[in-house]
């Protein structure tokens, strides 16, 4: 979280919408300052509403509710100290300044019915594109208190994605990444996509916006430096999400997942591997109308070349030496035919057997779905099975990271299935469409495993591996 100095530039122009407005909307880059101004608005209107002794309900929203309380609840309380800010877990309450304000989750569409019936005078929205539309749209109809406001944040999504369609662009006022304000008449209409896809005119809403660039986060470019250019080059320059979190553009995602990958520079010879420090986890996607997948993740330190930084994956290679890297490794797959869940069970065991040689994974990170094979695995006296972190563009997200860092590399004999196949991983275009962002669901069942392994253990090798695009550790219900 940005430090809490006084705002500058587009930030503190952010922090002043005209009196009209009732949505306060930032969107754009992530780490842009646009959180810290949002949550310095919040703090200001509930204040407003103490001196004023204006009654409703209060109420912040994130895709979890761990999630709210991580990226705004803490930081509130860092600010204005824990006597100011008191939270009760149990309860789902956080008291801010003497006022409750509930605590609410919203990752799928049964959200909806933990503010029906509220009459809210203000609600925060954290990750706003990321709610359920009914759920945004029954938050918004119960903003029925005089003076009720609703204040969004939100990192770009699809050009088609309901929130920008129906929403942001329909802004009275809107600040755009560039610092240009553009204002559109109280009488204005836009042409605004109904559930059919059909354009409608619709009237301008009283929503004040801005969007973020990284670089209107004043304090970071100014003191850390370093970590502003880690954080642009952590997103491969043209992809989706360079351009939606870094350039703040409302992109679609297209073509390949991955298409950083370059097996020449990611896969490294089984007898050019050195030794294996630790070996964290095992990732299993299990299949009974697809196929069962799993990967070994390992850790192992590559030198590399004095000049360029890139790893030296061939020992023979005459180049400068330089530091020796901690890199991820993807040791071995486990690629089984079609079988019954005993069969599976019995040869996933044994390519861990096979495998022991390495060290013993820390856990076993199985897809949550195949709740059958895992207690057929505790059966089978393992005792380190979890529910694997299934967030799909998160974790996807993280091995772009590492792919681009070159900080994930691939035994080149041992997974052979996974190397073919993450070159066809695609965006699904369809998908797009309906403003959504994800991968095609076929032959997924690689890409589906790999980001398992590496997304669920993630808080076990990232103080040796960090990455400045990823801030917040995942949790199994995201």
């Amino acid at each position: 979280m940005t430090q809490l100095d006084p705002l500058e530039g587009k930030a503190a122009l952010a922090v002043q919408p005209p009196p009209e407005a009732t949505i306060v909307a930032f969107d754009g880059a992530v780490r842009s300052s646009k959180t810290v101004a949002s949550l310095l608005m919040w703090v200001e209107f509930v204040s407003r509403l103490i001196r004023t002794k204006r009654g409703g309900a209060l109420a912040m929203v994130g895709r979890t509710e761990a999630s709210i309380i991580r990226n705004a609840v803490e930081p509130l309380q860092q600010w204005l100290g824990p006597s100011r800010v008191v939270l009760n877990r149990g309860l789902g309450i956080v008291t801010i300044l003497g006022r409750e304000v509930y605590l609410f989750g919203a990752n799928d569409v049964s959200a909806v019915t933990k503010i029906q019936g509220l009459t809210l005078v203000g609600i925060y929205i954290d990750e706003a594109a990321n709610v359920p539309e009914v759920f945004f749209n029954m938050a918004r109809s119960r903003l029925s208190a005089l003076g009720a406001m609703m204040f969004l944040t939100l990192n770009p999504e699809g050009p088609k994605h309901w929130v920008l369609t129906k929403w942001l662009k329909r802004a009275r006022w809107w600040i755009d990444a560039h610092g240009k304000m553009h204002e559109k008449a109280p009488t204005d209409t836009v042409m605004v996509p109904n559930d059919q896809g059909v354009l409608k005119p619709q009237p301008v809403l009283n929503l004040w916006r801005v969007t973020f660039l990284l670089d209107d986060n004043t304090w970071l470019v100014r003191n850390n430096p370093a970590f502003v250019a880690e954080l642009r080059s952590s997103y491969p320059k043209g992809s989706v999400f360079h351009q939606r979190y870094i350039e703040s553009k409302w992109v679609s995602a297209e073509g390949s997942v991955y298409p950083m990958w370059n097996e020449d520079t990611m896969t490294v010879d089984l007898e050019h591997l050195p030794p294996v420090e630790m070996v964290y986890m095992a990732g299993l996607d299990y299949g009974t109308t697809h196929s069962t997948r799993a990967y070994l993740l390992g850790l192992c330190r590559f030198p590399t070349d004095a000049i360029t930084g890139q790893l030296i994956l061939d020992p023979s290679s005459t180049r400068e030496r330089g530091m020796s890297v901690p890199v991820l490794v993807i040791l071995d797959e486990y690629a089984p035919e079609s079988a019954t869940v005993a069969e599976h069970a019995t040869g996933f065991l044994q390519w861990l057997e096979r495998n022991a040689h390495y060290g013993r994974p820390d856990w076993i990170a199985i897809d949550s779905a195949a709740a059958t094979f895992k207690v057929e695995l505790f059966d089978r006296g393992l005792d380190n099975v979890m529910g694997a972190f299934k967030a799909v563009v998160p974790g996807i997200q993280l091995v772009q990271s590492l792919l681009t860092a070159q900080r994930l590399v691939v035994v080149r004999e041992r997974c052979h299935h996974l190397i073919q196949m993450l070159p066809e991983y695609m965006w699904d275009t369809k998908a797009t469409d309906r403003g959504e962002t994800k991968p095609v669901k076929e032959n997924d069942d690689e890409a589906d495993a790999l980001r398992y392994v590496v997304y669920t253990s993630w808080s076990s090798w990232r103080h040796l591996i960090p990455l400045a695009g990823m801030v917040a550790q995942p949790t199994e219900d995201e």
